[in-house]
């Protein structure tokens, strides 16, 4: 809700309720934004001025990277400003080089080498395996406060640098160097591996619940009820719950990029045409 909207909804809408005299629900807690802006002005739909909802759709971006950049400069606290430079930076170096760099390597790794299957936990977790679950637990501790309170900016952020967690440690265990050399320890960073995806779906799907989506069918996980409390059944839970979220020998379909890099001139195409000198 707009920061313009704050006087109706929090003084006059319930002075005419309580008038009334009736049992009705009263306002609890309201969250407002402040203005985004556009570029160097302001958005304005009369001349043209930046791009909407029907434009969106005409530029070819899936919806997860135009849900991930507004929210990831949601004006919570001050005004903010759609940058198409920015856009394209956050889809380039957020979303494909830590989200879609983890979760494609991972999974098209897994599909090649283990029969399309979740590996099983086939050796002892290491220190460095205790240290990745717990950092993502400690994370999402963070995440369920955050979240509570709703600041939405600052829970993706969190979600964001728990995909970092997940990219840092399939960078730094290498399953694919050593699958020839200790293939039990290979098998055992791609449960991890795969597990933790299960979870940074489920904390995404808030946000940009079309890449939730992808990945559940990557994984071929079919979503149930359960999905719906699953957050709620992992928090307070030893980290090792994690490890029981994407059963050992459960079949994994083929992977597919989810993100596409956006270039300059793009950028520069899309920021003409939405300049209202059309």
């Amino acid at each position: 809700m707009g920061k313009d909207n704050v006087p109706f909804h929090c003084v006059v809408f319930p002075s005419t309720l309580l008038a009334t005299k009736s049992n009705w629900t009263l306002l609890h807690h309201i969250n407002t934004t402040e203005y985004l802006n556009y570029e160097s002005g302001k958005f304005s739909k009369t001349r043209g001025i930046g791009v909407f909802g029907d434009h969106a759709a005409q530029t070819g971006i899936n919806s997860e990277v135009w849900r991930y950049y507004l929210l990831s400069i949601r004006p919570e606290t001050q005004d903010s400003l759609f940058n198409w430079d920015d856009f394209a930076s956050k889809n380039n170096n957020e979303l494909i080089a830590n989200l879609g760099n983890f979760t494609n390597r991972a999974l098209s790794y897994t599909f090649k080498n283990f029969e399309a299957k979740v590996p099983e936990i086939k050796s002892e977790l290491l220190d460095i395996d205790t240290k990745f679950l717990n950092d993502i637990f400690e994370k999402l501790e963070a995440y369920f406060v955050s979240m509570e309170q709703v600041k939405i900016r600052e829970s993706l952020k969190l979600a964001m640098s728990i995909s970092s967690v997940c990219n840092g440690y399939f960078q730094e265990t290498e399953p694919f160097k050593i699958f020839k050399t200790n293939y039990e320890r290979c098998s055992t960073i791609l449960n991890l591996t795969l597990n933790a995806m299960r979870l940074l779906s489920a904390i995404l799907e808030p946000f940009i619940p079309s890449f939730s989506a992808k990945i559940y069918e990557q994984l071929n996980l079919q979503r149930t009820q359960k999905d719906e409390v699953l957050l709620s059944l992992l928090r307070g839970k030893p980290s090792t719950s994690l490890l029981s979220l994407v059963p050992a020998g459960h079949p994994i379909n083929q992977s597919a990029p989810i993100f596409k890099t956006i270039s300059e001139e793009d950028c520069q195409k899309w920021r003409e045409q939405f300049s209202g000198k059309q």
